[in-house]
């Protein structure tokens, strides 16, 4: 996907950053460490393509090394 790219901010060991080009946006979560970490989600996402994590509402439990595509609209915050 062609756009900008704009770093959020999470503290270590989560690492996210989201795509955006026209009414396309996409959010990219990872969690660099061996420990399950979970991030909630402020808006409406679904999880898009190849992943390790799991979406249970509001809340993105990612395992060790785990990632996550997130698909969503203009709203979605994350904190931890």
């Amino acid at each position: 996907m062609t756009g900008n790219t704009i770093f959020l901010d999470l503290p270590e060991p989560l690492l996210a950053f989201r795509r955006k080009s026209g009414d396309q946006q996409i959010t990219c979560v990872f969690n660099l460490s061996k420990d399950t970490h979970v991030v909630e989600l402020i808006g409406d996402a679904d999880l898009s393509g190849p992943h390790s994590a799991a979406l249970d509402g509001p809340r993105l439990m990612l395992p060790g090394n785990g990632f996550a595509y997130l698909h969503h609209n203009e709203n979605l915050s994350l904190s931890a």
